[in-house]
């Protein structure tokens, strides 16, 4: 079972605040919080945009929502 980083361990790792974050996918940062918390409600286009943000490559996130 390889690891995968959430959201939030992926955007810290890069050095990007949550407002930062937010700014770069275009939403707010109410809106980018609420990816945080359910990832699966992000649309591919910003995922494939968080990933290049933050250089973690997408098969390496944990886009599962909190069950």
């Amino acid at each position: 079972e390889n690891m995968k980083l959430t959201l939030k361990q992926a955007r810290v790792g890069a050095g990007l605040t949550q407002e930062q974050t937010a700014e770069k996918l275009g939403v707010s940062t109410i809106t980018y919080n609420g990816y945080e918390k359910d990832p699966s409600k992000m649309q591919v286009a910003r995922l494939l945009t968080f990933s290049r943000e933050t250089g973690v490559d997408i098969s390496m996130l944990e886009l599962e929502g909190k069950r």
